[in-house]
């Protein structure tokens, strides 16, 4: 029969042979000699089995490791070994220099199992400890052995790290508890005295709780399952919620309007607005008929967020200034329009140097109050124009409960007046009473000038001055600076009458022009004019930027008022720019109506400042071209 001996076999084989028996002194090493009284015995490490598999092979025994009495010796042997190697002194026993490692000895081999003994394989290990050694250095470390070593240098490894980790962060600190105490005098700024707004945004922003009751208490019973949140407006000064409307976005509006005003009174302003689809929903789409479908979404926000400032005391400087302003330079108009029935002399004496003492007298007699007369009904017509403009906005807006600023009129020596800035000062339910507001004004405005305008065209068929001398002429240019009022100073003045240089007509159709070319520069379709804002409500915001852009290009090119364009077109551009901000109701139509009227008004704002052109001009005979002179 073959012998499987395993590894531990081959060292204790090797060491015991060429040794004697237990009874033989040992002259070999001391691992050898201890080695040799391990023997293959009943008694021993290993013992003879059969099995099965194998007939005859070793298997671990199931006594102890070394019986008692070989301990006994083996514990002598190891002992001998260590009094030869490491002799004990008399003072690391506290007795006599003259005492001997062996007289000494017997004290120790007399010490239980457990006691701490000198051994060659270590100092401070106990009887089992230098066995298991022993053994380890036959056989080798075990698998757990070598694992726990493992573990023990992983750890020690990682102690290592966390040492030095945080002599680096020591360190850190101390060069910030450095930096912190040079600054000590020069503290670092708060963000929110740099930025007040942050602060402000903090405080007025809706708290957590009460938009956790907005969900429970007004929106979750409603026909508007929401789904999501998000900050609202370019402060984030409102909460935006995003969801599934279940019914007519109508009713659904005015139900949690309703319930706001019961939980919150007047706390917050509840709007509704459409959702704009982005590109990636236009493809998520399944059928193009959801696309006919409303979107809206609801937002909160604090009312003193959205409230718009009352009028102070600065504004209302600006506007009495402006007003007396806007009142002169409608008289200089009309002192400009009657210059021509000045005396030769008079006019060469208001443009030499003289004209400015006090002390020369006229050449000629000239009666001052008399020219000023005539100038007041140009004034007073172009002032009629402007403050009914203002009127017809102000009482639609207190029909609509709707609060409005002062007017601020905008002076212009070329019309008398720009028109006027008006401000909302509340909120607008929806987007009719916006639209109703903003046409109101310039349509009264509109209908005031084309009275003027048709009465001054019918009391200039005459043309003689000496027949009626309230006429004035005035230059051709004006009848070409218009396609609409060229075409009907021709169909009604004729031809010969409007082929010269100068055109004489009545002051009713200088005022009603000059109010019908403001009016129609406060209906261009751009920001938060009349025009922006009935676009705004009648077509969407969108269609406000459109509209906006191709308003700019025609303003640049001079297509759109003529010489008026720059200075407008830099008024609006910093001024008015800005859309105005929407309604409460943002997403509500307003009507079919209104719609055709605001193409209707556009149709006409485009024929009053769009040129005549030359060539077109020339084939009506509208005046005089002057390259044919050359």
């Amino acid at each position: 029969t073959s012998l499987v001996v395993m590894p531990v076999v081959a060292p204790t084989a090797l060491a015991c042979s060429g040794t004697a028996f237990r009874g033989e002194s040992l002259r070999a090493s001391p691992v050898a000699r201890v080695q040799s009284k391990i023997r293959p015995c009943r008694h021993s490490l290993l013992r003879f089995t059969r099995t099965r598999s194998s007939p005859r092979t070793f298997r671990p025994s199931s006594h102890r490791l070394v019986r008692r009495r070989h301990d006994r010796h083996a514990r002598r042997e190891l002992c001998a070994c260590s009094a030869e190697r490491n002799p004990v002194t008399p003072e690391d026993e506290g007795g006599s220099p003259s005492a001997t490692a062996e007289e000494q000895e017997p004290e120790k081999l007399e010490e239980k199992p457990g006691t701490v003994n000198k051994s060659p394989f270590g100092e401070g290990m106990s009887e089992r400890e230098t066995q298991l050694s022993l053994l380890n250095s036959l056989i080798g470390p075990s698998e757990d052995a070598l694992k726990a070593e493992a573990e023990a240098k992983a750890a020690a490894e990682q102690a290592a790290k966390e040492k030095e980790a945080a002599e680096v962060q020591g360190a850190k600190g101390e060069a910030d508890a450095g930096t912190v105490k040079e600054n000590e005098e020069d503290p670092p700024l708060d963000p929110a005295e740099l930025f007040p707004g942050l602060a402000e945004i903090a405080i007025n922003a809706p708290p957590a709780e009460d938009v956790k009751r907005m969900k429970e208490e007004v929106f979750k019973n409603s026909s508007y399952w929401v789904t999501d949140t998000e900050p609202y407006g370019d402060e984030q000064e409102g909460i935006t919620f995003k969801g599934n409307l279940r019914g007519d976005y109508v009713k659904v509006y005015e139900e949690c309007k309703t319930k706001m005003k019961e939980v919150f009174d007047d706390k917050y302003q509840l709007y509704m607005f459409e959702e704009r689809l982005t590109l990636q929903d236009l493809a998520e789409l399944e059928d193009p008929n959801d696309l006919e479908d409303v979107r809206v979404n609801f937002a909160i926000v604090p009312t003193e967020m959205c409230m718009p400032e009352p009028t102070n005391g600065a504004q209302l400087v600006v506007a009495l200034i402006a007003a007396v302003l806007t009142g002169a330079s409608a008289i200089q108009l009309g002192l400009a329009a009657e210059v021509t029935k000045l005396p030769p002399e008079v006019l060469s004496f208001l443009e030499s140097p003289d004209a400015l003492d006090p002390n020369v007298e006229l050449p000629v007699d000239f009666d001052v109050v008399e020219y000023i007369n005539q100038a007041i009904p140009i004034s007073r017509n172009v002032l009629l124009v402007l403050l009914s403009h203002e009127a017809a906005h102000r009482a639609v807006a207190a029909l609509r409960g709707v609060r409005l600023s002062l007017p601020f009129a905008i002076p212009n020596a070329q019309l008398g007046s720009f028109g006027a800035v008006t401000q909302f000062k509340s909120l607008l339910a929806n987007r009719k009473d916006l639209f109703d507001i903003s046409v109101s004004g310039p349509l009264v405005g509109l209908s005031i000038s084309t009275a003027l305008v048709v009465a001054g065209l019918l009391a200039s068929v005459n043309g003689d001055v000496d027949v009626d001398p309230t006429l004035v002429p005035v230059p051709s240019q004006l009848l070409q600076g218009s396609f609409l009022l060229g075409a009907l100073s021709r169909v009604t003045l004729g031809y010969e009458a409007v082929h010269k240089a100068n055109v004489i007509v009545s002051p009713l159709l200088l005022a009603g022009w000059c109010g019908m070319v403001s009016t129609c520069l406060n209906l261009l379709p751009v920001g938060r004019l009349d025009g922006g804002r009935m676009v705004q409500s009648a077509l969407g915001r969108p269609a406000l930027g459109y509209t906006s852009f191709f308003t700019y290009v025609g303003l640049g090119l001079g297509l759109l008022g003529g010489s008026l364009s720059i200075p407008w077109g830099f008024f609006v551009l910093f001024l008015q720019r800005e859309p105005e901000k929407p309604c409460l109701d943002d997403v509500s139509e307003v009507g079919e109506e209104r719609v055709l009227l605001t193409w209707i008004v556009l149709l006409i704002v485009t024929l009053v400042l769009m040129p005549l052109g030359p060539d077109l001009a020339e084939e009506w005979g509208v005046g005089l071209n002057p390259m044919n002179y050359l």
